[in-house]
């Protein structure tokens, strides 16, 4: 539990210093999302955190909704379309259009949506291609390419897109050679296709580049991959299918090493069948001996949206694990890098303050969400050692809804603020600004070159420059640590401002760039400039 005399401490840790080697890890929560599944072979998930399952028993294509990109705990459930026999697969486009491989029939198929939604009653369905024999995986990518795995003929096929429309009569190309039953299928951004080769025991990729001609094995020694999928980091995620396990082959800088690392990720699965990967690093699964598709929840504690100020019904329980055996000497829940904000202790832990634990022991942290702006809240649980170092941490995200300021008054039929105030003074031409959880403004001092903050304490008088060096600087964003990401827009930078120090630690973190404005940052500390 986060305690007041050790905000400080936390801090301090949350703003950049080394940190040391983290003797424990995040261990994600496994859940079950929606029932009434029968030997589901098939799972993809779109942007919106929908999820849709290939529900092979029952030979129909379900889609288990979200609400504010979270699967709640008894989704609704619809069915899309009819007349399939046995699908095996399933993907969707950013146009919310599904793909499935409808094995009993041996067609591919497209339920085509309207507006981004697939119709309630009687959706078009197309079919796409013809001749196929015993079809498994299937994949899309963003011009609408589709890409199926044709096991029969120990081949991999794309079906071109026209203008991102599959036409009447697609033109149909070969990928790669040298599959023995190829099963799952995956594209990632650049174009590259991932394949799990069943009676080869390996995950292989196609390059994209030269034509789709070259094949290199990412990784071998699985035991009858099925289903793969592939992040935005260029993590690779296996259905391991004979194993009884799912596994995660590991990206280094974007790319799978020569000899990468295989992870086994967390829970029981029995004949896991197809894999997919959410924008925020979720993984699902096809756990087709257990019926049912499985959320391994790797992107930590999601509340998902709730009106300002009204706390979460229930905590989200957070469990880690110790690597090595050590003592903690802290837990802190954070908001942004304060203490006792939007997220906080619910209590219950069984991280204890000031207890040994032994390798492979886990404890559990209990966070409510009470959210106190509108907008994304990103959040930390932190597990601190005696030393103050970080043993381990886990992200926390919420989204708040409705009005942030009441209005007193209405003039002339507008809405006027009870009160109004100028913030700081001394600018020359400023551009962005962020502000930090504590009310605090950062403000970029574009005529001045610099980075300044105005404190909230004593109503925005008091202005400090806190970095200089810049050549007219523009879009400013702050990370759940407090570092200050700013877009030095004539030096071609983005420059990250590092908290810990009193902002003393100026590093330049992308280059390349020409004449950015604007930057944000994720909750995972990821910051993107335009």
């Amino acid at each position: 539990m986060c305690v007041a005399g050790a905000a400080s401490l936390a801090l301090s840790l949350l703003a950049g210093v080394p940190l040391g080697a983290q003797t424990a890890h995040y261990t994600p929560a496994v859940v079950t999302l929606g029932s009434g599944l029968s030997t589901p072979t098939g799972v993809t998930v779109d942007g919106y955190g929908n999820v849709y399952v290939a529900d092979n028993g029952n030979s129909v294509i379900k889609e288990i909704l979200a609400v504010n990109g979270v699967i709640p705990a008894s989704p609704t459930i619809n069915t899309l379309g009819s007349g399939f026999a046995n699908p095996f697969t399933v993907a969707v486009d950013g146009s919310g259009n599904v793909y499935v491989t409808d094995y009993g029939n041996k067609q591919v198929k497209e339920i085509v949506a309207v507006n981004g939604t697939i119709p309630a009653n009687n959706p078009t369905i197309k079919v796409l291609g013809g001749g196929w024999g015993f079809i498994f995986g299937s994949a899309v990518d963003g011009r609408g390419d589709v890409f199926i795995t044709n096991y029969g003929a120990n081949q991999v096929a794309e079906i071109m897109a026209v203008k991102g429309v599959i036409p009447a009569s697609p033109k149909i190309n070969t990928l790669g050679s040298g599959f023995n039953i190829p099963a799952g299928v995956a594209v990632d951004v650049n174009g590259n296709v991932y394949i799990g080769d069943q009676n080869n025991n390996a995950v292989k990729e196609i390059l994209a580049s030269g034509g789709y001609t070259t094949v290199n094995v990412l990784a071998g020694g699985f035991n009858t991959p099925d289903g793969v999928a592939v992040d935005a980091s260029g993590n690779v995620f296996v259905a391991n299918d004979g194993g009884n396990e799912i596994n995660e082959i590991v990206a280094v800088n974007g790319s799978i090493p020569a000899s990468p690392t295989v992870l086994t990720l967390p829970g029981s699965y029995l004949q896991p069948f197809d894999v997919a990967v959410d924008l925020s690093g979720n993984v699902y699964v096809a756990d087709r001996g257990n019926n049912a598709v499985k959320q391994i929840q790797t992107g930590g504690g999601n509340f998902g949206a709730m009106n300002v100020g009204t706390p979460s019904s229930s905590p989200i329980t957070l469990t880690f694990t110790f690597d090595t055996a050590g003592t903690l000497g802290l837990t802190a829940v954070l908001t942004q890098g304060v203490p006792l904000l939007d997220f906080s202790d619910a209590g219950g832990d069984t991280c204890l303050a000031n207890t040994a634990y032994t390798a492979g022991q886990t404890c559990t942290v209990n966070v409510n969400f009470k959210p106190t702006a509108p907008g994304v809240r990103s959040g930390v649980v932190e597990l601190l050692s005696l030393s103050g170092a970080v043993l381990a941490s886990a992200p926390l995200r919420g989204v708040g809804v409705g009005p942030q300021t009441t209005f007193a008054t209405v003039a002339s039929g507008i809405a006027q603020p009870a009160e109004s105030w100028v913030v700081g003074s001394g600018f020359s031409g400023p551009g962005g600004l962020a502000v930090d959880a504590s009310g605090n403004v950062f403000v970029a001092d574009t005529g001045n070159n610099a980075l300044k903050e105005v404190f909230a304490a004593g109503g925005w008088t008091t202005v400090t420059t806190r970095a200089t060096g810049f050549n007219a600087p523009n879009g400013v964003a702050i990370d759940g640590d407090g570092n200050i990401y700013v877009a030095d827009t004539f030096n071609n930078e983005i420059k990250q401002i590092v908290a810990a120090g009193g902002y003393t630690t100026v590093n330049s973190i992308g280059s390349g760039f020409l004449n950015p404005y604007g930057v944000a940052v994720d909750a995972s500390g990821i910051a993107t400039a335009r």
